[in-house]
């Protein structure tokens, strides 16, 4: 279980940013089988080193498998500090923010130290004090957990995560739910506020900002003068987008769905339509469009097309 534990870290650090309540996590094949392959080369070199002979040959495939074992486990450390820090900049809520750094600073910190220190080792057991700082060190992270459970409530962690009720929805959704904000505000916002939130729905309603494919939540704050931590804070507390991309998926999505319906561009290629809504290429418009809709582009239009008038 303790070889293991960075290959579940990494998986760990897919689901826990990934909105799960909207979108659920799914492990497929490939994943199932990366960790055992993992699991497998480790313990084939904790047990070589356990039965380590004179003959020479076997001595060096039994530390070629020693280190080939810790490369891979910095190797699922990297690919999760990458899931964690992969959407930081579009991540819309503050907390959560807050979270992925303390998860990357002290437990793939810890993680880390920990894979250098049995490095060193080289298989070696370790000296009683870094046992004992070892131990200390992991009762005060789960103390810190707990106080932190226990005075911030039972709700603490999914309002740290900014999740919203799970929605069980079926078949397609019409293109009218997607001009309208998805949750209501939930606090009062002053005049500076208003006038922000006025500016953010004229650029990208009237003069279609979306449409710009490097568009980014910094590079829209200086567009709009808006400092973007405020920004953030608008768009997620005020509108209720917990993601950036989600946010621009909202219009891209809204105005691709309406030209698919349109029978005047019923010849326009899909990777046309994909371009001019602002993707910089069709797959992430197909993975997008087919998360709201649970049909393809060309199934949709298909489908519409087939409707009566």
């Amino acid at each position: 279980m303790a070889i293991s534990v960075p290959a579940v870290f990494w998986l760990f650090a897919q689901a826990l940013f990934n909105d799960w309540d909207r979108r659920p996590i799914a492990l497929n094949s490939q994943h199932v089988g990366t960790v055992l392959v993992f699991v497998g080369i480790s313990f084939a070199s904790y047990w070589s080193q356990r039965t380590l002979t004179t003959n020479e040959a076997y001595s060096t495939a039994s530390w070629s498998l020693f280190y080939l074992s810790y490369f891979l486990r910095i190797g699922f450390l990297v690919l999760a500090f990458t899931a964690i820090l992969r959407r930081w900049r579009q991540d819309l809520v503050e907390a959560r923010r807050r979270l992925r750094m303390i998860i990357v600073t002290l437990t793939g910190g810890y993680m880390l130290a920990v894979i250098c220190a049995e490095l060193l080792l080289r298989g070696e057991s370790a000296p009683l004090l870094l046992e004992l700082g070892n131990s200390l060190f992991i009762v005060m992270l789960l103390l810190a957990a707990s106080v932190w459970l226990i005075s911030a409530g039972p709700d603490s962690f999914s309002a740290t995560l900014g999740l919203a009720a799970a929605t069980a929805d079926s078949g397609a959704a019409p293109v009218e739910s997607l001009q309208d904000p998805p949750a209501e505000p939930n606090r009062r916002l002053g005049a500076t506020e208003r006038d922000w939130l006025q500016e953010l729905q004229h650029y990208m309603e009237s003069e279609q900002g979306y449409h710009r494919c490097d568009l980014t939540i910094g590079s829209l704050g200086e567009q709009l003068s808006i400092p973007e931590h405020l920004l953030r804070r608008l768009i997620n507390q005020h509108l209720g987008y917990r993601n950036f991309n989600e946010y621009l998926n909202h219009y891209r999505i809204a105005e691709a769905a309406a030209r698919l319906e349109d029978v005047a561009q019923e010849r326009l290629p899909i990777l046309t339509i994909a371009l001019e809504v602002g993707y910089a290429s069709l797959t992430p418009f197909n993975r997008a469009f087919k998360a709201h809709f649970q049909q393809t582009p060309s199934e949709y239009r298909r489908l519409a097309a087939s409707r009566p008038e």
